[in-house]
């Protein structure tokens, strides 16, 4: 099939037929996205990194002609193993959509060494 490793899987899942209170609806998507430098984590340093990651988002969000809401996206600096890392937060968007674009967002900068999305309802993966 066409799809990578973040298909949709073909089967319901057994445990949420005729179960009254797991009913689909279109709820908005909570989806967390981890994205880690090659920069070490440094209190002192970490909003100087903040502004280069925000810079490349921008160019990189620019060259695909994407809008979004800054509204819809939470960033939060973390340590991730000692390296500075940013945790977006983002919402309504389509899961598949999103990995898709982190992963030739991460091939694109030699900045980001580790990019994870975790979509709510699936394991979070490595890009």
């Amino acid at each position: 099939p066409p799809c990578s490793q973040a298909c949709p899987p073909t089967t319901p899942n057994p445990q949420s037929q005729g179960n009254s209170t797991t009913k689909r609806k279109r709820a908005v998507e909570e989806i967390k996205i981890t994205l880690v430098s090659n920069q070490v984590f440094d209190p002192a340093r970490n909003d100087n990194h903040l502004q280069v990651f925000k810079a490349l988002m921008d160019d990189y969000i620019k060259t695909k002609g994407v809008s979004y809401s800054s509204g819809l996206v939470k960033e939060q600096i973390t340590n991730d193993s000692g390296m500075f890392a940013i945790l977006y937060t983002v919402m309504g968007y389509d899961c598949d959509g999103v990995t898709n674009f982190v992963r030739e967002g991460k091939a694109s900068t030699n900045f980001i060494t580790a990019a994870k999305v975790k979509c709510e309802d699936r394991p979070e993966i490595t890009v």
